[in-house]
């Protein structure tokens, strides 16, 4: 069946959770069917068109990041893989107790790990390095073509090779960047879904009023007011999350907004792996 038209059946909270569990993870399959063991996938992360400010409290500062598949042939990430950059990069925008932002690389300042699958990095900055850094709020950027690679484990049994590492950080990642990064499509939709999932607490209880003004803080324009482009596309994914708060298909905002923006994601996955494909 088609997914779109699965995901359009309106169904009761709980099945309809199941159906999207399942879409998306027969697709995640889809995307990574083997090997059974070894490295897990080489991923690229979505280009930032504005920095996404991480959220800090007792343990440091968080953020979850958008990404998507290099390597077809690797089976998508469990939960807590740790990466790191391997072309491209990261940059922090630290606000000082003075009010002076200062734009620094974040090289060995911040932790990658998968938020589970192959579309969401969570990406962490310790609290000790918050202290040096005195800082009073900072935000994550993610340069053109930023590509990622696990953490090498001395006894995988089918490590990444560096021929690997090479073609997804060069031909595959080159050829992503018309698919995920255009500002003026998809990078920019993903985006601004970003800042505003990371702007919401996991369980978040929100009246309408408080998403609507939400929305407006975030996209910078009402959300019946979003100009033609990669913002009202975002803001037709809002709405349907509304839309389906209102009919108690989902709960929370949050959790609905993180799994059509995986829908965006992995459909652009297939239409990639497909561009990358000889003969497709």
């Amino acid at each position: 069946m088609d997914r779109s038209v699965l995901l359009s059946v309106r169904v009761p909270q709980s099945m309809f959770l199941l159906m999207f569990g399942l879409a998306l993870l027969a697709a995640t399959a889809m995307l990574a069917p083997r090997p059974a063991h070894g490295a897990p996938q080489a991923l690229g992360l979505i280009h930032t068109v504005e920095a996404i400010p991480m959220q800090c409290g007792p343990n440091g500062c968080i953020v979850q990041l958008s990404s998507f598949c290099l390597q077809q042939e690797r089976r998508a990430p469990r939960a807590g893989i740790p990466y790191h950059v391997v072309a491209g990069g990261l940059r922090l925008h630290v606000t000082g107790r003075d009010g002076a932002v200062r734009t620094m690389r974040a090289d060995g300042l911040i932790d990658l790990t998968s938020a589970g699958g192959n579309t969401r990095i969570a990406a962490s900055l310790p609290l000790g390095i918050l202290r040096r850094l005195d800082a009073s709020a900072v935000a994550l950027e993610v340069v053109l073509q930023t590509t990622l690679i696990p953490e090498a484990d001395p006894y995988d049994p089918n490590p990444m090779t560096l021929a690997e590492q090479d073609f997804a950080a060069g031909p595959a990642r080159q050829l992503a960047e018309g698919y995920f990064d255009d500002k003026k499509a998809l990078g920019h939709t993903v985006n601004v879904l970003d800042r505003t999932i990371n702007a919401i607490g996991e369980t978040a209880l929100l009246s309408d009023r408080q998403r609507r003004a939400l929305w407006a803080r975030i996209a910078g324009v009402p959300l019946d007011g979003a100009p033609d482009g990669p913002v009202a596309q975002a803001a037709g994914v809002f709405r349907a999350c509304l839309d389906d708060i209102a009919q108690h298909r989902m709960s929370h905002l949050r959790p609905c907004l993180q799994s059509r923006r995986d829908g965006l994601l992995i459909r652009a996955n297939v239409q990639f792996w497909n561009g990358l494909t000889p003969g497709s």
